[in-house]
């Protein structure tokens, strides 16, 4: 079963920021075919009006997508907000600002990660003014399966990586040592290492000198002290 969640209708949980969005015809990712999201037998209709048990639908499917896909799954804001729908009034029309008050938990995930760099809504709008699926699909046509694979910032590291271990895809970091232990950023990729944590697999030995800093060592390694003859000063 979906999570639930309440639509609000405040606006002033949205915030100031209006809505100008893209009504005509979208061209949506895979994962609306593949997740059962949209009907492909029906023609688009995009500029008549989204109703609440559409924008739960799409919202609910939208998070099983990100948790199923990105580093990390979806986030506590976008279960939260999943959480709390009910099956009720899902006839009722939808206006901008409750579209944007849930595309915008979604939004904030993917600005989070690297993903976006901005809401996809600007300009002077009413708020109150109906919304339709054309603007729902809009702001719900993120694909972050493809953008995972990418190099953002060609810094030799993919997208996945570099978010699976809080790292900035948009930032050329390679070169950083982010934990201190000697490899850069780009060392740890290569190595299959947690650039941050200086002993990634907790034997005690960092990553720079183990020969095998993904596997814990079984036995303590062994060292040989040589001491001075009587009498000599030490080098």
């Amino acid at each position: 079963m979906k999570p639930r969640l309440t639509l609000m209708a405040v606006v002033g949980m949205v915030g100031v920021v209006s809505m100008i969005l893209q009504a005509a015809t979208v061209t949506g990712p895979a994962w609306w075919v593949t997740r059962g999201t949209i009907n492909t037998n029906l023609p688009p209709n995009d500029f008549a009006a989204v109703n609440q048990g559409q924008l739960k639908w799409m919202a609910s499917n939208a998070c099983e997508e990100l948790e199923a896909t990105l580093p990390g799954g979806a986030g506590y804001d976008i279960w939260a907000l999943i959480s709390s729908f009910t099956n009720t009034n899902n006839f009722c029309p939808v206006n901008l600002g409750q579209l944007k008050y849930v595309a915008s938990n979604f939004c904030a995930r993917l600005i989070e990660v690297g993903y976006a760099t901005n809401y996809p809504w600007s300009g002077q709008a009413n708020d109150y003014a109906l919304a339709n699926i054309g603007q729902m699909k809009f702001v719900f046509s993120f694909n972050v399966n493809p953008w995972l694979a990418l190099d953002s910032d060609s810094d030799g590291m993919t997208n996945s990586w570099e978010v699976a271990n809080g790292l900035n895809p948009n930032v050329n970091d390679a070169n950083v040592d982010s934990d201190g232990d000697g490899l850069t950023n780009l060392q740890e990729y290569q190595a299959g290492t947690n650039p941050k944590s200086s002993d990634t697999d907790g034997d005690g030995m960092p990553d720079n000198v183990d020969s095998d800093p993904t596997h814990a060592d079984q036995t303590a390694p062994s060292f040989t002290v040589s001491y001075p003859a009587n009498g000599a000063t030490i080098p």
